[in-house]
């Protein structure tokens, strides 16, 4: 079960929320709270280099994938961290990520 999916977004396709604006979890998803399987973070790191290619993915599209038998949803969101974070100064503003999601 992969696919490519956006709940509101299939009829203005390059059109993002503004930085920082709540995309809602996908249909029927959660996010996952828990630790993550070296698979699914792997595939969460392709995802993302599908972000920003012609006929790639914006913030609020998803695609799924079945790894291992369970089912994500791998969806682009804003994303920002703490001043504080170890991180490249870039990513303490708002920038592209990616989120897991599970089914409910």
């Amino acid at each position: 079960m992969d696919g490519l999916f956006s709940d509101s977004q299939l009829s203005s396709p390059r059109i993002e929320p503004k930085p920082g604006q709540h995309v809602p979890a996908p249909l029927c998803f959660r996010r996952v709270k828990s630790k993550l399987p070296r698979a699914v973070v792997v595939e969460a790191s392709n995802v993302l280099k599908m972000v920003g290619k012609p006929d790639g993915l914006w913030v609020g599209m998803y695609v799924t994938r079945c790894i291992n038998g369970k089912v994500y949803a791998f969806m682009i969101e804003w994303h920002k961290h703490a001043l504080s974070d170890n991180v490249p100064d870039g990513l303490k503003k708002w920038h592209r990520g990616v989120s897991v999601f599970e089914p409910e």
